[in-house]
C-alpha cells in the first residue's frame, strides 16, 4: 500500500496498521502530544534501511505521537519511519492554514538525525569527515531507545 493510495481514500484504511517513511518538514508539540508533518518518501532496505529521497513528490502525511520528543529529533530535514494506525484525513494547522491530511497515530517511530542529508551519506559526509548518525526510537508507553553511535 502506497502513501498515494492511503491519501486518496484515508477513511477506507482507518484503523489499519501501516509503515510509512519520509522527511520531517514541520512539527508542533501540544502538551503531551506531538504532530509531525512529513514529506512521504519510499523506504529502502539496502544498502541501508530508511527513507530515501528519489526526487519524486509522494505527498505529505502527519504523525501523531502521544508523548514527548527531543527537539533535535523533530528538526526539519530529519528522516523518519513510523508504524501506526491510520486515523483518516484529519485537519492540521502545521503549515499555518488548516489542511486535511492523511494522519497516522504512531505506535513506534524511528528518527535519523540527518538534517536533510541522505542516510547513506553517513558516516562519510562533508568531504570525507567522519560524522556519526544519531538515531532514536520512540514507542508509546515504552522507554525511548537511543541507538549507539557507530
Amino acid at each position: 500500500m502506497t502513501v498515494e493510495s492511503l491519501a486518496a481514500n484515508p477513511d477506507r484504511y482507518k484503523d489499519r496498521t501501516v509503515e510509512l517513511g519520509g522527511q520531517i518538514v514541520g512539527s508542533i508539540a501540544e502538551q503531551d502530544e506531538v504532530h509531525i508533518l512529513v514529506r512521504a518518501l519510499p523506504i529502502r532496505t539496502a544498502p541501508v534501511y530508511g527513507p530515501v529521497d528519489t526526487g519524486r513528490l509522494n505527498g505529505m502525511f502527519v504523525i501523531r505521537y502521544a508523548g514527548k520528543i527531543a527537539t533535535q529529533d523533530l528538526q526539519d530535514g530529519n528522516m523518519v519511519v513510523v508504524i501506526g494506525a491510520v486515523i483518516g484525513a484529519v485537519a492540521d494547522s502545521l503549515t499555518g492554514t488548516p489542511v486535511r491530511r492523511l494522519t497516522v497515530t504512531a505506535e513506534c517511530f524511528h528518527i535519523w538525525r540527518t538534517q536533510g542529508n541522505p542516510i547513506d551519506d553517513f558516516p562519510w559526509i562533508a568531504s570525507a569527515w567522519y560524522w556519526p548518525l544519531i538515531q532514536q526510537t520512540y514507542c508509546v508507553n515504552r522507554p525511548n531507545i537511543l541507538l549507539p553511535v557507530t
